[in-house]
């Protein structure tokens, strides 16, 4: 990930505070654990001292486990907690008197997952409840869509700043990629969790129509990993449809392997039903891939002009939708445009700095 160095030579900070993150996990290559990552380095960048606390034991440097969390009660420092779902950290976070901040990346609704892993359902439940204990304590609130500001309203959040996710993009302008969907069949990409909130049985669905309507070539691949019940679902309705080997899953995949399947794709589809934002929306744009996407919760919101949104993800829809992108040159270089254009809009300094100033009343407090 990229993001740029504010230079400690112009620190703004003048305070000795110890800004404290805490998160309930932090894995650097997920949109959480990349989001602490860069704000831990923006603000050591800025000249403060930054450290990261995770509920588990044994994760990535510079994170350290909160068995070892000291903090002084006289102002000296300040709490961020990464809010994603129930998590004990919550309560260490309600458990002190520091100024705090709950940055907040939204809560998947329990019920997507009742069905699938019962004891997330109950963790999420426990999250949504910590919200408002948090919302009475919490000096401000900063989350990255208007959707994720509107829950947080609803919990009992007063100051609440919408600031995008840190991310680094850059726009891939190169056109050579490789486009022989008339040969091979059109390859659809989707990036993200298997969850049911993020409907990868709906994208199953939806290739099964554009196959046999246009394309019997056509491929999907899903990177992520996730439930394993949902997982088995996945491959089951695949395998009803006979569509096993037009579906590829990729799990565990590094940085350089996710980007090779950004290059290869000649589309990316979302029919995603509950997002707080969306980071590979965007991370398609950058590479240049056309999104088709059904507008749901924050997607909109985090598309913008800059893919085709659908009301309806019927699968007939989708499939011609998706072939309109496809199949119509004209069609697909707008939407390649128009996604560059919005990428542009997510500047890496410009949020940063917006982060810095959001975080600046509290530091020198």
């Amino acid at each position: 990930m990229y993001i740029p160095s504010l230079g400690s030579s112009d620190c703004w900070v003048k305070t000795l505070k110890t800004v404290h993150h805490l998160t309930p996990t932090f894995r650097p290559h997920d949109a959480l654990g990349s989001h602490v990552r860069a704000l831990h380095d923006i603000l050591v960048d800025s000249g403060c001292k930054s450290k990261i606390w995770s509920a588990k034991s044994g994760e990535m440097p510079p994170s350290q486990s909160i068995q070892k969390f000291k903090i002084r009660e006289e102002g000296q420092d300040l709490l961020i907690y990464q809010a994603a779902i129930g998590s004990s950290l919550a309560d260490v976070a309600l458990g002190h008197s520091a100024p705090l901040v709950v940055n907040y990346h939204n809560m998947t609704p329990a019920h997507f997952v009742d069905k699938w892993a019962p004891e997330m359902a109950q963790q999420l439940r426990r999250g949504r409840k910590q919200l408002v204990q948090l919302a009475e304590r919490a000096d401000l609130a900063l989350t990255v869509s208007e959707y994720n500001a509107s829950e947080l309203r609803e919990a009992g959040f007063k100051n609440i700043l919408v600031i995008p996710v840190l991310m680094g993009l850059k726009t891939i302008t190169d056109s050579s990629k490789d486009s022989n969907h008339e040969t091979q069949g059109a390859r659809w990409l989707f990036v993200g969790r298997m969850v049911p909130n993020k409907a990868q049985h709906d994208l199953v669905t939806a290739l099964d129509a554009y196959r046999k309507l246009y394309d019997p070539k056509a491929t999907l691949t899903l990177v992520g990993s996730g439930l394993p019940k949902y997982e088995e679902a996945i491959f089951e309705l695949a395998k009803q449809l006979n569509l096993l080997e037009a579906i590829k899953i990729k799990r565990g995949i590094t940085e350089i392997e996710k980007e090779l399947e950004y290059q290869k794709a000649d589309v990316y589809v979302s029919l995603s039903d509950h997002e707080g934002f969306g980071v590979p929306l965007l991370e398609a744009m950058s590479h240049g891939v056309p999104v088709v996407a059904f507008e749901r919760a924050a997607i909109g919101e985090t598309v913008g002009s800059g893919g085709l949104l659908l009301a309806d993800k019927a699968p007939i829809e989708v499939a011609a939708a998706v072939y309109e992108v496809v199949s119509n040159s004209e069609s697909k270089e707008l939407l390649i445009r128009s996604g560059h254009q919005r990428v542009h809009d997510f500047d890496p300094e410009a949020i940063s700095e917006q982060y810095l100033q959001a975080l600046r009343p509290l530091l020198e407090r």
